[in-house]
């Protein structure tokens, strides 16, 4: 084997963390005992943040060989999967415009093993990503964005099934058949996002109260019904307990995890939606 970057604590003197090998084919942590928890399956994902020096790497586990309550195992991906999953983050990230080649890669593993899930997932989010991305709005999508949003509306009805276990996938679901709707002004999958996205709150209603507020409001006029129900879920996530999460999930509320400003991006999206809801007052509140 090649040189490694090998740490070892095998009494667990610094902590849980007993043993890490990293190298550039493989890597394997070993953490036991007091402060190591761990997780009870099902799970939708499982993820793991390993910091050395400046430097901050993750690695994501959505495909599972078993899965409750007593053991969680992953699958290992295949290699086009894993590119595609690279090429996904890289362009998220804004460290290199790949979009084409994940969506190439994601493709290629989906052709090859339909039942990846995963795969699925992150191809109709590269495509929603795409469809913002091209700048034409809603209402007034281009050719290019009506078929970016076709394709995300695809991708992620074929990928909910295959990913029974992670609650947040219903919601960009039903966020990506609303934008399609919209995109093609087909009423018929308007209303069908819209009953997706009634049934998605519930299942993660922190989470996928985001899918409602991030593209309802930004259709409907501020007198609408469904423009009250979105300041109704920005209410409930500003309220306890759903607010402590900046606190107690700060890698999924707060700046420490994959989105650096998430919480300035956050607020200043609240205070936008008080602001056409003629909530001035919280509007004021949020912005500040």
């Amino acid at each position: 084997m090649s040189a490694a970057y090998v740490y070892r604590d095998p009494t667990g003197v610094a902590g849980p963390v007993r043993r890490i090998l990293y190298h550039h084919e493989r890597f394997y942590l070993r953490a036991q005992g007091p402060g190591a928890t761990v997780p009870a399956g099902p799970v939708g994902y499982a993820e793991m943040w390993l910091t050395i020096g400046p430097d901050r790497l993750l690695a994501r586990f959505h495909k599972f060989a078993r899965n409750d309550a007593l053991v969680v195992r992953s699958r290992v991906p295949s290699r086009k999967a894993a590119e595609g999953e690279a090429a996904f983050w890289s362009t998220l990230w804004g460290d290199g415009e790949r979009s084409a080649e994940s969506i190439a890669s994601l493709e290629r593993a989906v052709a090859r093993d339909p039942s990846d899930g995963r795969s699925l997932f992150l191809l109709g989010m590269m495509h929603l990503y795409n469809f913002g991305r091209e700048g034409t709005g809603f209402r007034n999508a281009s050719e290019v964005a009506k078929r970016e949003a076709a394709s995300a509306s695809a991708a992620l009805d074929a990928a909910v099934p295959l990913l029974p276990d992670d609650a947040r996938s219903p919601g960009f679901r039903a966020a990506a058949t609303y934008v399609n709707g919209v995109a093609h002004r087909d009423a018929c999958l308007v209303a069908a996002g819209l009953t997706q996205l009634d049934a998605a709150v519930p299942l993660d209603p922190l989470f996928n109260s985001f899918d409602f507020i991030g593209v309802v409001p930004a259709v409907v006029a501020p007198g609408d019904p469904l423009m009250v129900r979105a300041l109704e879920l920005v209410d409930a996530g500003l309220g306890p307990p759903n607010v402590d999460c900046v606190q107690t999930m700060p890698e999924i509320c707060g700046n420490a995890g994959m989105a650096p400003h998430n919480t300035q991006g956050a607020l200043l999206l609240f205070g936008d939606l008080y602001a056409k809801g003629d909530r001035l007052s919280d509007a004021e509140r949020w912005y500040g």
